[in-house]
């Protein structure tokens, strides 16, 4: 699955990216010439964090950095859950309207 996202690169910068969850990693690959894409290895991953609001968002975060972002089109997010937790062991927290619920694999 390749999900577009626009992740949080500054304070007030984003950049655009495509999404591939892969076995043991996820793959931010840049659509802007001048960013290199980013490889997220499941071992680095503490957890990911997925809100379903307005405007959906995601948050990564790893021991050296968090990368935090928004989803530019409509997800399904039983599907992505489901890939996630098929490819990746790791936590992850969704939030739904302000409702709370975590699963670990």
């Amino acid at each position: 699955m390749i999900v577009d996202i626009r992740m949080k690169t500054g304070f007030f910068e984003t950049k655009t990216y495509e999404m591939q969850i892969g076995k043991d990693k996820l793959i931010l690959f840049s659509k802007e010439k001048e960013s290199e894409s980013i490889i997220i290895l499941a071992s680095n991953i503490a957890s990911i964090v997925l809100k379903n609001e307005k405007a959906p968002e995601f948050e990564v975060q790893t021991v050296e950095k968090n990368y935090q972002g928004s989803f530019t089109e409509k997800i399904d997010f039983e599907k992505l859950i489901g890939l996630l937790k098929e490819n990746l062991s790791v936590k992850i927290i969704c939030e739904y309207e302000a409702n709370m619920r975590e699963e670990k694999e």
